[in-house]
């Protein structure tokens, strides 16, 4: 298969992930109408914050560049810690909400399919080790077993269409209360990031801007497809005399599926939609969960640990893996400060200061990368998105 498809399939993989099984839950308070608005301008919002990161990259001349060095580069040895400390704190709360999400879903599959009692604690482990032994084994085993999952996921999307459908009611859809609207962007830009996988696509493109850029253009768009047909079923199979469910689910900090079931007589269509869950999991789980064992190959100086993907891997899916069983409840406010806090300033803030700074070297040979007006406006948006998850911390404290 052609390279860009297969990078483009690796975003869009990236971007459907856990998150969808919270981006329902979460806007449903706000209603369909202004949560289609707040995807388009996180979509827009990710879009942006990619480009910049990647002529960051490409600026580079060195090959296999992490955001370590990149920070490195332009900030100093304080940028470089910065950027360490944000990237695990990101993604060891993002792959913990992975391992949340998959571990409910397995769980509920054993007992609902087969009619047996699996433990999510049982469940996150078998999927923590399935995880594991593909991605230390790299890119292309990743990109492989990638595409089999957005094929299980494209048909799971479909029969979810076809069969959910006859059950959507309008009234579902006509809830608007614009109010809730802020408190969504924290996870919905979350739920378009796959800037962490800039670093293996440079080099699995061999730095081809054109077609990096067509990769990140169409493999967001993809998913902000996904998302809205998923949100106008969703919201259509919950009527509207019933929409104070979000509510509860949002304090108890449940998945999507939790509340179909609850609400949806139909058990097909909550079948379907748990299927798609665990697909959507899987696809974004691997490349981020590889994306993250190159940045600490990128990180560390042992060069032969450098060499041993199977040391990093357990580096990599523990840590989350003993979090969640620590505390199973944690998803929702896993995604939340990944996407509020960690996601939004080392893909957001950072990477306009470092192209600022970038910018004043370049200059002096008459190159530029971002302007000034895009950088300003950049990181003004992401400062409020961080506002807005610290006053809704504070809120639920």
């Amino acid at each position: 298969m052609n390279k860009s498809l297969g990078a483009t399939l690796l975003i869009s993989g990236c971007c459907i992930g856990a998150g969808m099984l919270g981006m329902p839950v979460i806007t449903g308070p706000s209603g369909f109408l202004p949560s289609l608005v707040a995807f388009i301008l996180s979509w827009l919002f990710m879009v942006v914050t990619g480009v910049i990161l990647l002529d960051l990259y490409l600026s580079v001349s060195e090959k296999n560049v992490n955001l370590i060095t990149l920070s490195k580069k332009t900030l100093g040895n304080n940028g470089k810690v910065l950027a360490f400390v944000l990237f695990a704190f990101l993604f060891y709360a993002l792959m913990t909400a992975y391992v949340a999400g998959c571990a409910l879903l397995l769980s509920s599959f054993a007992k609902d399919v087969f009619g047996i009692q699996l433990s999510s604690s049982l469940a996150s482990i078998l999927f923590t080790v399935v995880a594991y032994l593909v991605i230390t084994k790299g890119v292309h085993s990743v990109d492989a077993w990638n595409r089999r999952l957005i094929f299980g996921l494209f048909l799971c999307y479909v029969l979810l269409i076809c069969f959910a459908i006859p059950h959507v009611s309008a009234s579902g859809l006509s809830y608007s209360n614009w109010k809730y609207v802020p408190m969504t962007f924290p996870i919905l830009v979350l739920t378009f990031g796959y800037h962490n996988l800039l670093p293996s696509l440079i080099s699995y493109l061999n730095r081809d801007r054109k077609k990096l850029i067509f990769s990140i253009f169409l493999g967001t768009c993809i998913p902000l497809f996904v998302y809205v047909v998923w949100q106008s079923i969703i919201f259509g199979l919950v009527p509207i005399e019933k929409m104070n469910e979000w509510m509860i689910a949002t304090a108890h900090g449940e998945i999507v599926t939790q509340v179909l079931q609850d609400v949806v007589g139909n058990s097909t269509v909550v079948f379907i939609s748990q299927s798609f869950a665990l697909f959507a999991i899987a696809t974004s789980f691997l490349p981020v969960s590889l994306s993250f064992l190159d940045f600490l190959r990128d990180g560390i100086r042992n060069e032969k640990m450098k060499q041993k993907p199977e040391l990093l891997g357990i580096f990599v899916l523990v840590p989350p893996l003993l979090i969640f069983l620590v505390d199973p409840t944690i998803f929702l406010q896993a995604l939340g400060f990944a996407g509020g806090f960690c996601a939004v300033i080392i893909f957001g803030i950072l990477p306009c200061i470092m192209c600022w700074m970038k910018n004043k070297t370049l200059k002096k040979k008459g190159q530029n990368l971002e302007s000034k007006p895009v950088l300003i406006c950049t990181m003004l948006l992401a400062t409020c998105i961080v506002l807005i998850e610290i006053f809704h911390v504070i809120g639920a404290s």
